[in-house]
């Protein structure tokens, strides 16, 4: 009887140790996912504000052409602005330590940024060039109705890339 008792005490811990195992195990797994979920929800801020910065970048330099008395202050802002909007984009796609962004994992949007490129580089180009000639005095009509043209094509294009960084990070809190 005396050697039972040490069996089931035995098969006792051994439970309660494999429960405790299981326990921590999950616990461990939730962690990690909790923790790409916070990366996953940084990303899809990140991509949301550039179609804002976009908006911005325009409004920004047409203030600045139709405001003379406060064209310093608005290309200044859309210098912070333009800088931002680059930084951005490039971490979205190839990943960015100080914001804690990884690098594009997803080919879906990899494609999705290939597409949206040639707009973004036109609206890059269009606000540099309208900065500088409008520090010289230049009107800035071509650049503006250039970059008009570019943001059309960019937002929603830009919109359907936050749409699938939230379709892609669903995908992975429902795999779970």
């Amino acid at each position: 009887m005396n050697r039972e008792l040490v069996k089931l005490r035995r098969f006792y811990l051994i439970a309660v140790a494999i429960i405790c195992l299981v326990i921590i195990g999950s616990q461990l797994v939730l962690q990690n996912s909790i923790e790409l979920q916070s990366d996953d929800s940084k990303v899809i801020n990140i991509a949301g504000r550039q179609r804002m910065f976009s908006q911005k970048l325009v409004k920004g330099l047409l203030a600045a052409q139709y405001a003379p008395t406060e064209q310093d202050r608005y290309l200044a802002e859309v210098k912070g602005i333009l800088n931002k909007w680059k930084s951005s984009h490039e971490a979205l796609q190839f990943g960015n330590s100080e914001l804690g962004i990884e690098p594009l994992q997803s080919a879906v949007i990899d494609s999705m940024f290939q597409e949206i490129a040639p707009f973004y580089n036109q609206m890059t180009s269009s606000v540099e060039t309208a900065s500088l000639k409008l520090e010289n005095g230049e009107a800035i009509d071509e650049e503006l109705s250039l970059l008009f043209i570019s943001e059309a094509e960019f937002l929603p294009r830009m919109d359907r890339i936050v749409c699938q960084f939230f379709k892609e990070s669903s995908q992975g809190i429902f795999s779970l």
